[in-house]
């Protein structure tokens, strides 16, 4: 009898813990969803974690790249002020001695110009000593016509 109603009450409990499994079979299930949703959120955060990682890396590298070219600008354009700087010393140098050559030119100039006018003033000297020469010589010319008729 003792074994009979031990029996009866195991048997109550068994039917007591069937209810309660039935009873939260909705629940897991509720719950299983919720896991299945959640490891999906999981995975999606995971591919969007690995897309940033991926997008970061390659803007860093970008960055890296965009360094690397400024220095070599930088480079190149202190480079080209160098050579700006040496044509500018080359282009002044060339100037001094162009003005060197213009003076020298003017001054030469300016001396053949005196040295015309004073041939043109000896040339106009001469011809008036040759006209006055002429016209003693026609004066002597004609005071023998003169004389020579008398």
């Amino acid at each position: 009898m003792q074994h009979a109603k031990e029996m009866d009450i195991v048997a109550c409990e068994l039917e007591g813990w069937k209810t309660r499994a039935e009873l939260s079979e909705p629940s897991l299930l509720a719950g299983e969803e919720r896991n299945k949703v959640l490891e999906s959120n999981i995975s999606e955060l995971k591919i969007q974690l690995s897309e940033v990682e991926n997008t970061l890396a390659t803007m860093t590298g970008k960055e890296l790249d965009v360094r690397n070219e400024n220095k070599i600008l930088q480079v190149q354009l202190d480079s080209a002020k160098e050579q700006l700087m040496s044509k500018s010393s080359e282009l002044t140098l060339a100037l001094q001695s162009l003005g060197d050559m213009q003076k020298g030119n003017l001054e030469r100039e300016t001396q053949f110009r005196l040295d015309a006018q004073k041939e043109a003033m000896s040339t106009i000297a001469l011809k008036a000593e040759l006209t006055e020469c002429r016209e003693k010589s026609s004066k002597l010319g004609h005071d023998y016509s003169a004389a020579t008729v008398e």
